[in-house]
């Protein structure tokens, strides 16, 4: 029994993990074929003011939110507390940009000037060779950049735009409220949260199997009066044999419980008497 309670365990946990891997798998392919090429937003390549490079359609699949602003602009401050916001709201849901327009600013001016936030998501000055500034056609600042999760575009506003939009045009381009789960679904962690009952069961399964059923091989154990009457009884009866086999056909041979000492019967799986297993 023992054995047939290991056996379903451990089958139970390699179809946990293979259950596992699936539905990862899943995920990662249906995160890849839904953003398999870049749409029509400009795409191009930065270094931030932490000088690590990054590219814009790296983010593909995302929601990206870019804004191009100055230190010098008053109303791109205002605009900052708003994405501060957005930040706080959603977290690591969507991938935001801040680059600075005016080349002639340093990493230095804008980590001054926007010292509260610079760490929390990207900032960046457009030193791009072609000018990202150019690519999106700005004329005034701040200016807001939506891209959806297909790499286009799906909203820009001029000016001073406030949270509660920017929510509405970020869920539009595909971002999830975190009431469903930052950055997801709860439907797509649904899978995830069935695999990892299934494996604690698995777990708390074979703890059960291993601790508490009694182990083959070896007397469980019981009583002390049966293991009393089987210590007293079985030398008698190992001796009697041994000195007189002569007496004792083979198939006649007497046969006692190993617990309890008591005459058993042949066929008998069970001992009557103490309810041993023999």
């Amino acid at each position: 029994m023992r054995k047939i309670i290991l056996s379903l365990v451990t089958g139970w946990i390699l179809v946990s993990a293979a259950l596992f891997s699936l539905c990862v798998f899943s995920s990662e392919k249906e995160i890849n074929a839904s953003a398999d090429e870049w749409g029509d937003a400009p795409d191009f390549t930065l270094r931030d003011i932490e000088d690590n490079l990054f590219t814009l359609s790296d983010n593909l699949g995302k929601v990206i939110l870019i804004d191009f602003m100055a230190t010098w602009c008053g109303p791109c401050h205002t605009e900052m507390e708003e994405l501060d916001k957005i930040h706080d709201e959603v977290g690591n849901g969507i991938v935001m940009i801040s680059i600075d327009v005016d080349t002639s600013e340093t990493e230095e001016d804008v980590v001054n000037s926007f010292e509260d936030y610079v760490f929390k998501w990207i900032f960046a000055i457009d030193t791009n060779s072609e000018g990202v500034s150019n690519q999106y056609e700005i004329q005034y600042i701040p200016t807001i950049y939506i891209i959806d999760t297909n790499g286009d575009i799906s909203y820009s506003s001029t000016g001073i735009t406030e949270e509660d939009t920017l929510m509405d045009e970020l869920e539009e381009a595909g971002y999830k409220k975190s009431s469903e789960g930052a950055g997801g679904s709860g439907g797509d962690l649904m899978p995830f949260i069935l695999i990892g009952i299934i494996a604690i069961i698995a777990v708390l399964g074979l703890i059960f199997a291993l601790v508490l059923l009694p182990k083959s091989g070896g007397a469980p154990q019981y009583p002390p009066q049966y293991q009393q009457q089987y210590q007293s009884t079985q030398p008698q009866y190992t001796q009697q044999y041994q000195q007189t086999p002569s007496q004792y056909p083979q198939q006649q041979i007497a046969t006692y419980c190993p617990y309890c000492g008591n005459l058993i019967q042949p066929g008998w799986q069970v001992c009557t008497y103490c309810k041993n297993p023999l």
